[in-house]
């Protein structure tokens, strides 16, 4: 089991040291026909790809929107069949890139500040 486990995580980064808030952020340069048919824009336009749990991606695209001039073209909202949430978001590969800056910074932070119980 300990191969599966190493091979989980190979796949998405994880934002704790529990390795139980994995997500991923990518930059896709250009876009396949696939990916730009499930979002709806041009063959070729970059794309960030932004996945993380709920809580964390509610914030992570929020902050990413915010932090560069991106369009959302696709959400997956909670819950999801993986009870994880996404975002596809375009524009130039500069503003995708950091887009996924800003994503991965919020997932992070997240992570790093969790809700403390009394």
């Amino acid at each position: 089991m300990r191969w599966l486990r190493i091979l989980k995580w190979r796949c998405f980064p994880v934002a704790n040291d529990a390795e139980n808030t994995a997500f991923l952020a990518h930059v896709v340069s250009r876009t396949g026909s696939y990916l730009s048919s499930t979002a709806g824009i041009t063959l070729g336009d970059p794309m960030a790809y932004l996945v993380a749990p709920p809580l964390e991606a509610t914030y992570g695209i929020d902050a990413a929107l915010k932090s560069a001039d991106v369009q959302l073209v696709t959400y997956v909202p909670p819950p999801s069949e993986t009870n994880y949430s996404a975002a596809f978001l375009t524009g130039s590969q500069a503003a995708c890139k950091a887009a996924c800056n800003a994503f991965t910074d919020a997932v992070l932070e997240i992570a790093r500040n969790p809700i403390q119980r009394a």
